[in-house]
């Protein structure tokens, strides 16, 4: 007999392959359940304790989501240790959406991914990122983050299933850069 909702409410649960593992249960079943990943580690877990992880949650999931990158290195040199680990789920590449620097700097500070600031410092030097800052008028867009992963969208080895764009509430803006994105692709959208 499956584990009905009601029962699920006010359990506290020391994980979430406990979660998961106690939703599997339940009478009916999520057409799609994610998983995290985080391609540049975690700030309170190890590696070791990180592919457990993924590894006792993967057969309940059907993709797995990264956390904010904005290194595409980081993201593909991941993914092949995802999957040289034996773990062949698809993954939504987390990334930033089209915001203030100043904003999305203090955002990825406060959830753990120091070393994608890091990352964008260094790619561009001090002075290059004060100019990147100037010249896009303050704004982060995720352009070349985009073109970085481009050649491993269509490679099955990667199975890269798409985009999960954290716009931390500035959807307007990154509307309009993924339309202008589209646009510069494929040419003038229909309405």
């Amino acid at each position: 007999m499956g584990v009905g909702v009601e029962h699920l409410t006010g359990i506290e649960f020391d994980s979430a392959h406990d979660l998961l593992v106690a939703l599997e249960g339940m009478p009916y079943e999520f057409e799609e359940v994610g998983i995290t990943g985080y391609p540049e580690g975690h700030e309170f877990l190890d590696e070791a304790t990180l592919a457990e992880s993924m590894e006792r949650k993967a057969p309940y999931a059907t993709y797995i989501v990264t956390q904010l990158c904005y290194d595409p290195d980081a993201v593909v040199s991941w993914i092949e240790e995802v999957r040289d680990r034996g773990v062949d789920l698809p993954v939504e590449i987390g990334i930033p959406g089209v915001m203030k620097y100043q904003r999305l700097l203090k955002i990825s500070q406060k959830v753990g991914v120091g070393d994608s600031v890091r990352f964008l410092k260094k790619t561009t030097g001090i002075l290059g990122f004060v100019r990147q800052l100037v010249g896009s008028r303050g704004k982060y867009t995720p352009d070349d983050l985009i073109d970085g992963l481009a050649p491993y969208a269509d490679d099955p080895h990667y199975d890269i299933q798409g985009l999960h764009i954290y716009t931390f509430n500035q959807t307007s803006d990154t509307e309009s850069w993924r339309y202008g994105r589209l646009e510069w692709r494929y040419g003038r959208l229909e309405e």
